[in-house]
């Protein structure tokens, strides 16, 4: 190995490191922001839809994902394609994450969840589909996110359909 593969490896594990660390940070802030979430009294109320996952699984499913569009990203950045619109997409994704713990646990807003549900499907779909020419293979990376982003809003509409 030179020296010149050397600091770009070193350089990669960087930014890997930093998308890990602010995707993390986002995750903490958006289950600080639910305080009690899955076991708080007005969500345990809440209609369920017959393919909810065990409470568990939320925290699994999150750290995955956010682990797998941390490797995304940073291969993104490698190829040098991590910028104007995907940095947008990047930050808007973080922000509807946030935002969906706030409208649908804080402020018990089912309905406006599911908008924000589907704003995020759309932004994951948006940036897996942008890149995929560049990505190739890289892009199943965002197949996780994509599906978990459909689901839960599935989940957000069968809890607003048939809320008690």
């Amino acid at each position: 190995m030179n020296d010149k593969t050397l600091i770009s490896n070193i350089i990669r594990y960087k930014y890997l490191f930093l998308f890990l660390i602010v995707n993390f940070i986002t995750l903490i802030i958006s289950r600080w922001i639910m305080t009690d979430g899955l076991d708080s009294v007005w969500y345990t109320m809440q209609a369920k839809a017959p393919w909810t996952p065990p409470a568990w699984f939320f925290a699994v499913a999150w750290y995955t994902i956010m682990s797998a569009f941390a490797v995304y990203l940073t291969k993104l950045l490698s190829i040098n394609a991590f910028t104007g619109g995907n940095r947008l997409m990047y930050a808007v994704i973080l922000l509807l994450c946030v935002f969906w713990n706030a409208v649908f646990f804080a402020w018990q807003a089912i309905t406006a969840g599911i908008f924000i549900l589907l704003a995020l499907a759309c932004c994951v779909i948006w940036i897996s589909i942008a890149n995929y020419q560049k990505m190739g293979l890289w892009s199943a990376l965002m197949i996780p996110f994509i599906l978990w982003s459909l689901t839960a809003t599935s989940l957000n509409i069968y809890s607003a359909i048939y809320q008690p």
